[in-house]
This record gives structure tokens, C-alpha cells and sequence, in this order.
């Protein structure tokens, strides 16, 4: 719907050419900047707390920063390239695993437990210990079944969500509605969710 990137009709915000399609491509760049700037402050807060965080979280953080910038340069390719099938797709993929990323880090965090660090007696006067509050490193034990079974379940929507971009991308549904081609690719959406509904 914009036909440059980062602008859209040379502008921040289009004017005369504003309709259904162009406020929703312009409306997909702002909530991707906003994304960026939270990570961003992610980032900074990880890099800042790391001392009262887990160890692995401001990598995580940074991870999912390069992940928006990829995502970001992928979305100005899309653009640029017209819509190339193996660029959308790449596009809805670095999508799918960010937010699996995000709530990755979610979830572990929401298991983790937080344990205030004890106070230190001195005689006649309480002293808080240096570090404050330290969250543990450690989440409860989920079963390896439970685990393998979530495992399964992400791979199958994966797999669901880039079979439907690649469909699309390649108009595969109206091609094979109209001339009987490219059917193959939505069999094989259609086949993999059952598996995706079941997982």
C-alpha cells in the first residue's frame, strides 16, 4: 500500500492518499518503531539491572533488539522488492520467532521466584544487605514431556503461519481456484492444520 519505505508517499503521514490499505501499512511501521523503542528500553533496563537480574536476560534483551532491526530491514526489502514471496515470508518468519522470544522471556520470568536478600544484623541497627533484592536464576521443574509437547505445538503453528504467508505471498489460493496451479501449497496448509489445531 506504501510504495517507499521508510516514508510513505514521501511522508510521515500520508495525506490524499490515505485509505483502508495505506493506514494499515502505515499503522504496521509505527507499531514496529514503538516495538523498537521498548526494546530498546529493554535493553537499557537489562544492561542497567544486570546485577539484580537474571544472567541471561540482557542477552535475550539484546537478541531481541537485532531481531526487530532484521525484521525492520526485511519490511524496507519487502517494500522495495514488490512483495517478493521469499522476502514476505522471511518477514512473517523473523515475526513468529521475536514474539515467541518475547514471551519466552515472559514466561520464564513470570516461574521465577524473587527472594529479597537478607538484611544484615549489626548491633542496634538493621543494614540492608548491598545487592537488594536478587532474583533467583532457577523456574520450578516442568516434566521433559510437557516440554517437548510445547516444543511440538510452536513447531506446527510455526510451520502453519509460514505455509500460510508462502500461500499468500504467491496468491496460491486464487491461482488454484482459477487454473488449477499452485495447489499444492494450499493442500498443505490445510493438511498441516489439523496437526497445528490438534498441537
Amino acid at each position: 500500500a506504501c510504495p517507499d519505505w521508510p516514508l510513505c508517499y514521501g511522508r510521515f503521514l500520508p495525506g490524499q492518499q490515505m485509505n483502508v490499505q495505506v493506514f494499515l501499512e502505515w499503522f504496521h511501521r509505527l507499531d514496529a518503531f514503538v516495538v523498537g523503542v521498548a526494546l530498546l528500553v529493554f535493553v537499557g533496563v537489562g544492561v542497567a539491572l544486570r546485577r539484580r537480574l537474571p544472567t541471561w536476560l540482557p542477552w535475550m534483551a539484546a537478541l531481541a533488539l537485532g531481531l526487530v532491526a532484521f525484521q525492520g530491514a526485511l519490511g524496507a526489502l519487502t517494500v522495495t522488492h514488490l512483495l517478493a514471496s521469499p522476502l514476505v515470508t522471511a518477514h512473517l518468519a523473523t515475526a513468529l520467532v521475536l514474539v515467541s522470544l518475547v514471551s519466552g522471556v515472559y514466561q520464564r520470568l513470570a516461574m521465577a521466584p524473587e527472594v529479597m536478600a537478607p538484611e544484615v544484623m549489626v548491633p542496634e541497627v538493621m543494614v540492608p544487605e548491598v545487592m537488594g533484592p536478587q532474583v533467583l536464576d532457577q523456574s520450578p521443574a516442568v516434566p521433559r514431556w510437557w516440554q517437548a509437547l510445547a516444543a511440538l505445538a510452536l513447531a506446527l503453528v510455526f510451520g502453519q503461519c509460514l505455509l500460510g504467508g508462502l500461500m499468500a505471498s504467491q496468491w496460491a489460493a486464487d491461482q488454484c481456484l482459477a487454473s488449477g496451479e499452485a495447489c499444492q501449497w494450499l493442500l498443505a496448509h490445510r493438511q498441516l492444520a489439523l496437526g497445528a489445531a490438534g498441537g
